[in-house]
């Protein structure tokens, strides 16, 4: 950067150029050396304020930005409180409702879920035997659903009719059947279906015979 000049020793030589005595050549040559002097230090007080005015400028746009920067911590600042305040509020207002409402109504609806919970399981260590769905006479009482669909077979071989088996008569009704072991199966228990629906039930059996079919020769025999 460009040395400021000598503010001080320019105004005291211009001074002491004044007191001199005229001379023509001497003050057209003052004069002209007062000018440039002048000149420089016109030069000098624009530099001076063009840096002034810049950092004027950026200490302005600094402040502002601080400036916008306080006011928006102070408005999220106002925010979180308000926010605390409306969530001390709400969870008041829960403790109170859970206290007043909450509680005692799940106590209730526990209570009432154990009794039904304790009173089907009474009904099921009761109801360990099976009838033919809409016959629950005694004499067709049978110890498991294979006993009531090979009484409804009339003792015959499985032929894989779909039979409703009723456990218990009112707790659950399953849907079965049966047919002999397949001719490719390692074991001679026969194919056992139990389902929750008639179609279900029939669908697998279905299945089953057709995939017994679909069997090779080889297999097929045995």
């Amino acid at each position: 950067p460009t040395p400021a000049p000598d503010v001080p020793g320019l105004v005291e030589r211009l001074r002491s150029r004044a007191a001199r005595p005229p001379s023509s050549y001497k003050t057209t040559f003052d004069i002209t050396e007062a000018a440039d002097a002048l000149e420089a230090l016109q030069a000098e007080v624009a530099r001076v304020q063009a840096k002034y005015d810049r950092e004027r400028h950026a200490a302005d746009e600094y402040e502002a930005r601080a400036t916008a920067a306080e006011a928006e911590r102070d408005a999220q600042r106002s925010k979180v409180e308000e926010l605390s305040v409306e969530l001390a509020y709400c969870e008041r207002r829960l403790d109170a409702d859970y206290q007043r409402e909450g509680v005692a109504d799940l106590i209730a609806e526990r209570d009432a879920l154990k009794a039904e919970v304790g009173r089907l399981r009474k009904a099921d260590r009761a109801c360990q035997w099976y009838w033919p769905e809409n016959s629950t006479e005694s004499e067709n009482c049978a110890d498991s659903p294979q006993e009531v669909v090979q009484n409804a077979y009339g003792w015959e071989e499985p032929r894989g009719d779909v039979v409703a088996v009723a456990r218990g008569g009112v707790v659950e009704v399953t849907y079965c059947a049966a047919l002999p072991p397949a001719p490719d199966s390692d074991s001679d228990d026969e194919f056992w279906v139990e389902e929750a629906t008639e179609e279900a039930a029939a669908s697998k059996i279905t299945a089953e015979l057709e995939r017994r079919a679909a069997l090779s020769p080889a297999k097929a025999g045995g």
